[in-house]
Parts: structure tokens; sequence; C-alpha cells
């Protein structure tokens, strides 16, 4: 398995190199890649998500490269024990059905009870028994409501009528009814309210902050500072933070017909996004700076570093979490001039790494380092050490922009919305707000 690859059968890892990373929202509604290890697990009975050392069917490889066992296919898979609970949901009555069942019932008992008491009455007048049997049966057959299904199938053929001109497809009558019963409705985050596609919110270099505007993978938006649009030849620190986070990269932003996606990591590819944005682009940047070698990320060193050589100036360019990174910088750019990092400084990034995370955004630092020639040994020590911080880079899963339009119509018709999500609590306060579902009586459980 290899980067871009859509795992076909349930499998054990055998081999994995570093950095194998697998995409599993499909199953598990997490939007960050899984790191993946051939590592036996110490205890049994382990939840899905933590299966480190399986990979699923109908899962995508966003980096690295494994070799796997097939274990189990087809309907055996996780993904065919869903399909099967799915074929094996019972059919329910909607509420309409119980109402109109009931009343059935109401009507027959109360047909018995009046057939019943006029056979008896005309008995006790002394009416012949075959006539007075054919006046109460006539009596029977009249009380029947035959028109009462017409009546409702075709209330509910003009409500389907209604929903069509709204553009709802609904496939069963009866659902129009139990639509409208709904007073509750309990949604999943990841990919219905959001778009499961990490985007660059904000950057900060320079002591600035940018705001970055744009939903998704498609390079569409723009840098604003101030409330105003800026151009990257007038701020040297932020290209070079974007430039620096495109050169630290191993994903791939493609377009085919019109539709951008990304081959890779989603974190990655969020960067290569927001670049684009700026008319930074990957290809570009690789015919000048050629790539050499690279460290790649894992969860102990918690960074990633990339050698790159320009017509024989070889750099170093680094991204990782803030508080790692900021411990190994030595030096800060500011105006595109190079100086000593100091306290303060340290102090105010930290305050906005702080700041910029309490928003429910993910937060990367990023660095480089000029070296005197392209290094034999990639070593880590070595290398990551005595780095010009460049930036900080804010991203997060956007929420979709008609989520907060069907809020409101759902709090004017007296609908509760509930959002379920395995975030963070903090997180999922902070969308749930953007999105309008957490109010000042809310609850986050």
């Amino acid at each position: 398995l290899e980067a871009g690859d859509s795992v076909p059968a349930d499998s054990r890892i055998v081999w994995v190199t570093a950095n194998f990373g697998v995409q599993e929202a499909s199953l598990t509604g997490e939007s960050t890649p899984v790191i993946k290890t051939a590592s036996a697990l110490n205890e049994e009975d382990v939840p899905l998500a933590d299966r480190a050392n399986m990979v699923y069917m109908g899962t995508h490889v966003v980096y690295g490269h494994a070799r796997a066992l097939v274990v189990d296919i087809g309907m055996k898979t996780e993904l065919g024990k869903i399909a099967t609970m799915v074929s094996e949901i019972s059919r329910e009555t909607t509420p309409l059905q119980k109402k109109l069942e009931e009343f059935g019932k109401w009507i027959v008992y109360l047909c018995f009870a009046l057939v019943a008491i006029v056979f008896l009455l005309e008995v006790l007048r002394g009416g012949k028994l075959i006539d007075v049997f054919l006046t109460a049966v006539s009596l029977a057959v009249a009380a029947i409501p035959e028109g009462l299904p017409a009546v409702v199938t075709i209330a509910l053929a003009l409500g389907v009528h209604r929903m069509v001109k709204r553009n709802a497809l609904i496939r069963k009558l009866p659902s129009v009814e139990t639509l409208g019963c709904a007073t509750v409705i309990c949604s999943d985050k990841t990919g219905t309210l959001t778009k499961n596609e990490m985007t660059v919110r904000a950057v900060f270099a320079g002591g600035k902050l940018f705001d970055v505007t744009g939903i998704g993978y498609a390079p569409k938006g723009e840098f604003i500072l101030n409330g105003n649009s800026v151009k990257l030849s007038s701020e040297t620190d932020l290209a070079s933070a974007l430039r620096s986070s495109v050169l630290c990269n191993s994903a791939e932003l493609k377009v085919s017909e019109g539709i951008y996606r990304i081959v890779g990591d989603p974190t990655e590819g969020a960067l290569l996004t927001s670049a684009a944005k700026a008319g930074i682009l990957k290809e570009d940047l690789e015919r000048e700076f050629v790539f050499v070698d690279e460290i790649p990320f894992d969860s102990e060193r918690k960074r990633m570093t990339v050698v790159r050589d320009a017509r024989g100036k070889v750099s170093a360019f680094v991204k990782g979490a803030p508080d790692i990174l900021l411990g190994i910088c030595k030096r800060i750019q500011h105006n595109g001039v190079i100086n000593p990092i100091s306290k303060d400084d340290i102090a105010d990034i930290s305050k906005m790494n702080d700041a910029l995370a309490n928003k429910a955004m993910r937060v990367l630092a990023v660095a480089y380092k000029d070296l005197d020639s392209a290094p034999k040994d990639m070593n880590a020590s070595g290398i990551e050490s005595d780095l010009v911080f460049v930036g900080l880079i804010a991203m997060m899963d956007p929420p979709r922009e008609e989520v907060k339009a069907a809020m409101k119509e759902c709090a004017a018709s007296g609908i509760k919305a509930v959002m379920i999500t395995g975030d963070h609590k903090n997180t999922a306060v902070a969308i749930a707000k953007e999105l309008g579902f957490f109010k000042s009586d809310s609850l986050a459980l």
C-alpha cells in the first residue's frame, strides 16, 4: 500500500515505514489520518479506532508505504458488517400508520357495538330475522370509511409534491408525515456539518495575524490584514511562511474537471491550497528547490524536515508542533530580517498559538535553516537545530455554509438540534458556536 491507494480488504499490517497514515473517516468519522504500526497490540477487544496494526476496506492511504496480509473480504469486512446491519433493520411503522391503525380498530369496535344494538332492537320489535340481519350488515358496511385510504394517500402525495418543489426527494409517502413529526435532529459533525476538508484560516508571520478566506481545497480566497486584502509582494514574512510550508510537504494538489482534491495528508493539502491562493504552487517551487532528502514526521518528534537544493544553496525546511519547534529555534524572521529570537518573541508566539487553538484550530509552526552542503547523513539533531522561526499556520475543518441557515430554520420550526462528534470538548464547543448550535443555555457532554 502507498499514498493514494484505496484499501481493498481488511488486512493486518506486517511491514510499515516510519510514517504510514490512513484516512479512516468513512469508518470512525475522524478527519485526521491515523498513524499505523506493524507491532502487535497488548490487549484484546480493542475498539476499531485504536487498532493501529490494521487497515480496513474503504479507507485511504494518505502517506507512507506498508505491506499487509488480507484477513477479511466482502461482507466479512468492517464495512461489510455495516452493510449487513443496515440490511437487517426491521421496517418500523410511521406515526401516521400507528394512528390510522388505532383509528381503524376504534371504528371496528364502534361498528360492532352499533350493529349489535340495532340487531337486538329490531329483533325485540318483532322484525324478521333475515331482514334484521341484512339491515345490520348493511349498516356495518356503510359505517366503514372506504374512502379514508384514498384521502390519506392523496394528502401525502400533495405533501410529496410540495417537498419536490423544495428539492427534497422522498421515496415513501408516509415519510412526509414522519418528517413533520420530528422534534429533535441529531447530526454527526465531520463531513455532515463540516466539509471534511482541512482549510487554513489564519497565518501569523512577522508579528502580524493574517486571516485567510475561502474554504475547501479549491485555491480561491485571499489574505486579509486589518480588514484589507494584502499582496504577497508587500509581505515578505507571509510569503516566506507559505513557501516553507510548501517545500516541507509530501502531499499533492490535483484538479480534475474543475474539482480539486488532495493526494496525501489533508493537513499538508490545506497548506498547499493556502499557498496556491497567494500564487505559490508546489510544482513551480520544486523546479528551483530540488528535493534532496527528508526526515518524516513521527509522533515522538512531532515535526517533519525536508532538505532541498536551490542551485547549490541547500536549505532544510521544518514544520511541526509550535511548542516543539520554538524549543529548537534560535532565530526569527521579521520584515525579511533575521534576528536572534528573544523571550518576548517566544511569549508572543505562545500567546498567539493558545488563542488560535482555543478557536478550534490546529496550529503548525514553520521554520527553515540554510546548510553548508547536502547532508550525507540525515541526522535530526544536527539538521533540526539553530532554526529560523518563520510563522504559525492555523487550520480547521470548515463548517458548511448552509448549516447556519438550516439551524435558524430548525429553531423557527421548534426543532432541537444536537451535534455529535468525537472531538475534544473545547474544540466541539468552538465549532458548535460557529455553527449556531451552542447557545447560552446549551450543554456539552
